[in-house]
């Protein structure tokens, strides 16, 4: 095509945008473009399909929606163009100059050649190494797959972006905006990060390795089985960031035990699953008012976890460590804590109470179930107004602890020790009230009750 055709093309294009007579929709299909210039031209939805633009000056043309499938801009310059909602699935943009240019909803993901036959013959990727793409408006893209070895994205917004599988390993994305973008299994090896902003974005099985992350915001950011080996840049902690990730996996896997175990507690273990969480860790989690009763839960690491109002009736949690947890109101009649870590606890109108069982048609029994608290260390621990009823407490130790107005009736406690403990208006196990003239003293004061 020579330049006089070519600018007969334009014009006859401009005319049919406005639908006026006279004009002709701009084809330019497998054609050889390469050299000409179109700065400013306004090519809007033309048909460029496998179209070679290598080093064209497209400057500040207008090519949005064009069909430009497996086109070819190879060091064209682009700067300040518009290719938003643009079809460049398979095109190139090899050594391109994108500098200010607008990609934003532009599907550019690997392209399909098919035969006479409508059989694939050939999957072709966009590639865009080493382009030219600083303050590039790229929202909503679609670059599933592209290849930007070595591509500058300074500045450039990829918010929402698709760029799920892509290569990125060399580029330089200083300052750019890829929140909430998709990056699942993208190449970012040895890429610069400075400063850009992976808000909520995914990147599971990306890898980053010996990338730059200095300054860069992962708030929210999925990094599951993410390899963030040899990265560098200080302020920024991706292992602990990898370990949120594997902290939000299994707060999921608990959740879907926790509906599983409810539905089992309700049918009488006709229907789903008792929830086991043994040996686990847990801390710190929030299980406030969940429904564990029944579960298994030995040795599991509760430290610093909220179980405020949990119904843990009948649960074994023998082993456990419960160091600072917040068991405030929490239902435990019956629960099994032999031997349980329950330093600093707080247990404040818990019931630790035996619970009356019932047989299998469900009528009440004259059997009662104790709390089994033998051995546990709650030392430091606050059980203030907890109901304790018929407890065993055998060679329980709650130095220090704060037991006022708490419940002691009828329960073991061979060997347990209280000393430094508060006692004030409790109930002892047989019958008598600690009164504030009778509150023990002194550090080395110690109580040894035996039922």
């Amino acid at each position: 095509m020579n330049p006089q055709k070519l600018l007969q093309c334009i014009k006859e294009h401009e005319i049919w945008l406005k639908t006026l007579p006279g004009g002709q929709r701009a084809d330019f299909a497998m054609q050889d473009l390469s050299g000409f210039s179109f700065s400013d031209a306004n090519l809007k939805e033309a048909k460029c399909v496998g179209t070679i633009f290598e080093e064209c000056d497209l400057s500040h043309a207008d090519l949005r929606e064009i069909d430009g499938f497996t086109a070819s801009f190879i060091k064209a310059d682009l700067t300040g163009a518009d290719l938003s909602g643009a079809d460049l699935r398979g095109s190139k943009f090899h050594n391109a100059i994108l500098l200010g240019t607008k990609l934003r909803n532009a599907d550019m993901r690997k392209g399909k050649l098919m035969n006479w036959a409508s059989e694939t013959v050939k999957i072709v990727t966009a590639d865009m190494r080493y382009a030219m793409l600083d303050g590039a408006d790229m929202r909503d893209i679609d670059l599933t797959g592209a290849c930007l070895v070595g591509a500058s994205l300074r500045g450039a917004d990829l918010s929402g972006a698709m760029l799920d599988d892509c290569n990125f390993s060399g580029a330089d994305f200083t300052g750019a905006n890829l929140s909430n973008t998709s990056m699942v299994n993208a190449k970012l090896n040895s890429a610069v990060l400075e400063d850009a902003n992976f808000e909520g974005a995914n990147l599971s099985q990306a890898s980053l390795k010996n990338a730059d992350v200095t300054g860069a915001n992962f708030t929210n950011a999925t990094l599951k089985n993410a390899n963030t080996s040899g990265v560098t840049g200080s302020g920024l902690d991706l292992k602990k960031l990898a370990r949120d990730e594997a902290t939000k996996h299994l707060q999921q896997k608990i959740k879907t035990q926790l509906q599983s175990h409810t539905l089992w507690v309700y049918s009488n273990g006709e229907e789903g699953k008792r929830c086991n969480l043994q040996n686990l860790d847990l801390s710190n989690m929030d299980l406030s008012g969940q429904m564990l009763e029944g579960a298994n839960l030995r040795g599991t690491n509760l430290k610093g976890a909220n179980l405020v109002g949990a119904r843990l009736i009948l649960a074994d949690l023998s082993s456990a460590i419960l160091t600072d947890s917040d068991l405030s109101n929490a239902r435990l009649e019956g629960v099994n804590l032999r031997g349980a870590i329950l330093q600093n606890a707080i247990l404040d109108g818990a019931n630790l109470s035996a619970i009356t069982l019932q047989d299998a048609e469900g009528t009440t029994s004259d059997r009662k179930w104790q709390a089994n608290l033998s051995n546990a260390i709650l030392d430091g621990a606050s059980l203030v107004g907890t109901d304790c009823r018929m407890s065993n407490l055998t060679g329980a130790s709650l130095r220090n602890s704060n037991m006022q107005n708490a419940d002691l009736s009828g329960s073991r406690m061979a060997d347990t020790n209280l000393i430094g403990a508060n006692l004030k208006g409790a109930k002892l196990p047989d019958g008598s009230v600690i009164l504030p003239a009778l509150q023990p003293s002194g550090t080395n004061s110690h109580i040894q009750m035996v039922s």
